[in-house]
């Protein structure tokens, strides 16, 4: 495992994650997570914000080297410990995926709707029965495409581990 220190950084010794959590598949719907947890298996919020805040910071001096793979039994604390924490990104990722895709559903929905009584007044039988019946396609495809968008798909993983090492 990576092992990395950051020089002037007060820090304690521990493993920071990142992790991408999705919930579809788009952008909109993608959060990257970072989390901090110590030695002692204790989750630091706030630390695993500054701790990347740092990494990004121009002209930050690390130290890296490696260190031994966290067991089976830590892995698992870990990602326990990390899930719990992104829960409330995962809370807010769904209810804005949910609320863009009802706003988008009921705009084109108003949209068929006036396009629909627009056709009504069409004068000529066949031509006003072929439009009708294209719209109610069209229809029924923003329903089945609406019921699939509105899937939350959640996916879960850690795209680095690191251990820190205080300075």
């Amino acid at each position: 495992m990576l092992s990395v220190e950051i020089e002037d950084f007060p820090n304690e010794d521990g493993w920071f994650m990142l992790w991408e959590l999705s919930i579809a598949d788009d952008r909109r719907s993608t959060r990257v997570v970072p989390v901090f947890v110590n030695d002692r298996l204790v989750l630091r919020p706030i630390a695993g914000k500054r701790i990347m805040d740092a990494l990004l910071r121009p002209g930050v001096r690390l130290t890296v080297g490696t260190a031994s793979n966290a067991d089976a039994e830590t892995w698992a604390r870990l990602e326990e410990l990390s899930q719990d924490f992104a829960y409330n990104d995962f809370k807010d990722l769904s209810d804005r995926h949910e609320r863009a895709t009802k706003e988008n559903h009921v705009k084109y929905a108003y949209a068929l709707e006036l396009r629909h009584e627009a056709v009504r007044r069409v004068g000529i039988e066949n031509i006003r029965a072929a439009k009708l019946a294209r719209i109610e396609a069209e229809r029924a495809e923003m329903e089945a495409s609406y019921a699939k968008e509105r899937q939350v798909l959640p996916e879960f993983r850690c795209m680095l581990l690191v251990r820190l090492v205080e300075s």
